[in-house]
């Protein structure tokens, strides 16, 4: 089964990440161990923060 991760640096979204299976996990445990936050949240808030940051990039490269 699919996750959709938030990985969280401190109040602020580092990136966004999805997957499964054990190197998923491993990634996930080394985030950990670095001090991030891990967030499981919904496809739906997921999508969203993709799209927020798609068009932040966008801006930037306008700008």
């Amino acid at each position: 089964m699919i996750k959709y991760i938030f990985v969280m640096d401190g109040e602020k979204i580092a990136m966004t990440m999805n997957g499964s299976g054990k190197p998923f996990r491993e990634m996930l445990e080394k985030f950990k161990s670095m001090g991030l936050g891990i967030k499981e949240v919904t496809p739906f808030e997921y999508q969203l923060e993709e799209k927020r940051q798609e068009e932040m990039m966008w801006e930037k490269m306008e700008s």
